[in-house]
């Protein structure tokens, strides 16, 4: 590959500096990463672009699953069973809502004579994200009532500093 990127072991395409460990998800971010590889550059582009934003959904998925299990775990209220399902619903629509907000943070094409391999990082802020779950918390008038948005931006920062 032209720019110098190591190829390891059986084809492995990683160690450019899209995939550095400086562009994991950390307590402001979520982070994550892509790659494509074609013959043309464009789709190559797009491929590593739906891949970065396929992992950061997921990302932030498993993410708000565990804050949701651990926010209704600690709840006192005895509706939180009830409102689980919504609240789950409602979390998830707001992690799509902010691949809108999506920025990408770093870029890399390579070009072996064939195929180019580009990478991509891309990133969303946590906070854009907690932002948006109290807000349609604070518009949704079935589950409003059961918002503790103390409690949900403690678990929330907890779970950041976890992973």
């Amino acid at each position: 590959m032209q720019s110098g990127y190591a190829q390891g072991v059986d084809g492995d395409l990683s160690g450019g500096p899209c995939d550095s460990d400086i562009y994991t998800s950390d307590t402001l971010f979520f982070r994550a990463t892509g790659i494509g590889v074609n013959a043309d550059l464009r789709r190559a582009e797009r491929l590593a672009r739906l891949d970065a934003t396929s992992n950061l959904a997921a990302n932030i998925s498993v993410t708000i699953e565990s804050i949701a299990e651990r926010y209704f775990v600690e709840q006192s209220d005895g509706d939180s069973t009830e409102y689980s399902s919504a609240f789950k619903q409602l979390t998830r629509l707001v992690s799509r809502q902010q691949l809108s907000n999506v920025e990408i943070i770093c870029t890399q094409t390579d070009y072996d004579g064939e195929m180019f391999t580009h990478r991509v990082a891309v990133e969303v802020s946590t906070g854009d994200v907690l932002t948006g779950i109290e807000e349609d918390f604070s518009n949704d008038p079935s589950i409003n009532h059961l918002f503790d948005k103390g409690l949900f931006e403690r678990v929330f920062i907890e779970e950041l500093n976890v992973n």
